[in-house]
């Protein structure tokens, strides 16, 4: 018997919305599913609107197409050197400013093919959501720890537990946005000498952390200040923390900043990218 989605909250949500929910939950995978769940809902909804949705989705990059009627947002990927995330995808909360794509996270899965992750600032929980939903999509489980130091763990002092085959770390880009009033926060160093030091206390806690044949996956974006350039990914790559085994280019998507007009100047080009720095211990 079809399972549905219950419950008086799901009457008001969009259409596109129930059917993200509908695949991202293994609920209903095939186009006449999603439809017949959408109008257990929506008694007067038209087929062709939720049709309509589930192209929009596919065409946003939310929703991946394996197959004609058939929809996965988990479905086997390849990763390259330039990436382009227009869309996070429904992990994590997008109200949390600095959230990564959780498409990159599943990019980096299907790549590395890790049994054990940790994230080390995990924010909203876009890595805990797509962990989360990869095993109910796919039935194939791993073992996945978040931290964050609003739930008490300072990554750059407390040693980290345990061992993984992948650790990510999608760092605060210098003080560009403050995270909390925690004055053990990172994103509150006003020094960028201080901030480095910081961010190299971290990256020997993963590397202590790291399985032989594990990787380290860190985020970042270089910032300017008062017309300065930080190239905060170059002062990584220079920690010698690690070998350096790819650096990816991320074009940057929905930033707050895209919109903001700064004064002319020859030197300032707008930064649109950052970058994934993949790191072995071997």
């Amino acid at each position: 018997m079809m399972k549905q989605i219950v419950g008086s909250e799901q009457q008001k949500k969009p259409i596109r919305i129930l059917v993200l929910e509908l695949v991202r939950e293994g609920i209903a995978t095939r186009t006449s599913q999603i439809v017949l769940n959408v109008q257990s809902l929506r008694k007067n909804v038209r087929s062709h609107s939720v049709r309509a949705r589930l192209s929009e989705a596919v065409l946003r990059k939310e929703l991946m197409r394996l197959e004609d009627g058939v929809y996965d947002i988990y479905r086997e990927s390849e990763i390259n050197s330039v990436v382009d995330y227009p869309n996070r995808g429904p992990w994590g909360d997008n109200r949390f400013r600095g959230n990564f794509s959780g498409f990159l996270v599943r990019d980096l899965f299907y790549q590395l093919r890790p049994k054990s992750v940790l994230d080390v600032f995990e924010g909203s929980g876009t890595s805990r959501d797509f962990f989360r939903g990869f095993e109910k999509a796919k039935g194939v489980r791993v073992d996945y720890t978040g931290l964050d130091l609003a739930r008490g763990f300072d990554v750059a002092a407390d040693k980290i537990e345990g061992k993984y085959d992948l650790i990510i770390a999608h760092f605060p880009y210098f003080n560009i946005i403050k995270y909390s009033g925690d004055s053990r926060d990172i994103s509150n160093c006003d020094d960028y000498s201080f901030f480095i030091e910081k961010v190299r206390c971290v990256m020997n806690n993963m590397y202590s952390a790291l399985n032989v044949e594990g990787t380290i996956a860190v985020v970042i974006g270089d910032v300017r200040r008062n017309g300065r350039y930080y190239p905060i990914f170059n002062d990584i790559i220079n920690m010698d923390v690690g070998v350096l085994r790819s650096v990816i280019i991320k074009k940057q998507n929905n930033c707050k900043s895209t919109g903001t007009r700064y004064k002319k100047s020859k030197y300032l080009v707008p930064i649109a990218h950052e970058y994934v720095l993949l790191f072995s211990k071997q």
